[in-house]
């Protein structure tokens, strides 16, 4: 068994209880164990990021991203926390790896992290460069959604700028007006 780097869960917990702090406690929901899972990665690490995925679904179960996919041979937890607009619910499920953000390159993540990508809009270069992934090195945040202009209702936006923003506080990540290291992903087949 892997075990989760105590910084990792330092910064969960921090992002939390900001969370809490801000008020958003009533909305708040913890995973029983979330302390010890991750994807099962070998090397974990403390992320550095924060990573937004919409689920492609209106209602995904919380247990499947616990869980995982084993026929696309995606280990759980797929994400780290869930956003769950139908239960009004902020669900912190790992602090571990998660199995959210695919093939990318990293050149894009070293891009965003120095706060020299751009604030909107897809980055270059857009294919895969090989097997990196930013799944060790971000938050995996998935919000319930459909897509489409009517994705997400008021209550969601807030809670995404919210997740967003308390990691980006907890982490100290945040400094000297650079842009915040939160970024999207979205599957591309190539």
């Amino acid at each position: 068994r892997v075990t989760i780097p105590a910084g990792a869960v330092t910064l969960h917990r921090k992002a939390f209880d900001l969370l809490d702090k801000w008020g958003w406690g009533p909305f708040l929901a913890y995973r029983a164990g979330w302390e010890k899972r991750g994807n099962g990665h070998k090397a974990p690490r403390v992320q550095d990021s924060v990573m937004i995925h919409h689920t492609g679904g209106a209602a995904t179960s919380t247990d499947y991203l616990v869980r995982g996919d084993p026929g696309r041979d995606l280990p759980g937890p797929l994400c780290n926390v869930h956003i769950d607009p139908g239960d009004r619910r902020i669900r912190l499920l790992g602090a571990g790896p998660a199995s959210h953000a695919g093939n990318g390159t990293r050149a894009n993540y070293d891009r965003m992290r120095a706060g020299t990508a751009p604030s909107l809009g897809d980055m270059a270069p857009r294919r895969p460069d090989g097997a990196w992934s930013a799944n060790r090195y971000s938050v995996g945040v998935e919000v319930d959604g459909v897509g489409g202009s009517r994705e997400w209702d008021d209550w969601t936006k807030r809670a995404v700028l919210a997740v967003s923003t308390a990691f980006n506080i907890a982490g100290g990540w945040a400094k000297d007006g650079k842009l915040g290291r939160v970024w999207a992903h979205k599957e591309l087949t190539p």
